[in-house]
């Protein structure tokens, strides 16, 4: 029931490991899982063109550098299958050594594209993955987003070893290795 996942946190602390499990458990409910890595920083045309392009209709063009158009598309898809799409390392979108959030020139489209997943209740679902925090993250304070979850990872403690054993969830390491 959950649109968007948002996974937060610094590098190397077992988000995209933990996404990753997640969609091995949930993967049945899903007609589609896409897996993107934005780490080579694919432009929004590049990166939707690549999602949706081998499910629509031969006579859509997505291709035509248009975001708004794009994104209608987008949108249209995700209403009508059941999309599982994983954006990993959305943070590379944002300007390096900068104040947290800030887009580089060529990639300020994607804000569109949050706002977008952050807004519209789907049968799909997205799972973004991001060392640093997104811009548009600051609208979920609004209880009118509750098909979004957002969850900043701040290290594996007492809490996470126990929610890991509820959900019977595997970790490369044992549990006692935690505690």
């Amino acid at each position: 029931k959950c649109n968007l996942i948002i996974l937060l946190g610094i590098r190397g602390i077992g988000k995209t490991a933990l996404a990753l499990e997640l969609v091995n458990r949930i993967k049945p409910k899903f007609d589609l899982i896409i897996y993107k890595s934005l780490h080579l920083r694919p432009t929004l045309t590049e990166l939707i063109t690549e999602i949706i392009e081998p499910n629509i209709d031969l006579h859509d063009d997505i291709t035509q550098d248009n975001s708004t158009y794009q994104l209608s598309h987008l949108k249209k898809s995700l209403a009508q299958r059941r999309y599982l799409i994983i954006l990993d390392d959305v943070n590379c979108v944002f300007k390096n050594q900068q104040l947290s959030g800030q887009y580089q020139q060529e990639y300020e489209s994607y804000s569109n594209l949050f706002k977008l997943l952050f807004s519209v209740k789907n049968q799909s679902c997205v799972i973004l993955i991001s060392s640093e925090r997104i811009p548009e993250l600051s609208v979920l304070t609004n209880n009118n987003y509750q098909n979004v979850f957002p969850w900043e990872l701040s290290g594996l403690g007492a809490d996470a070893v126990n929610l890991l054993k509820k959900y019977q969830l595997k970790y490369l390491h044992a549990y006692r290795d935690w505690e």
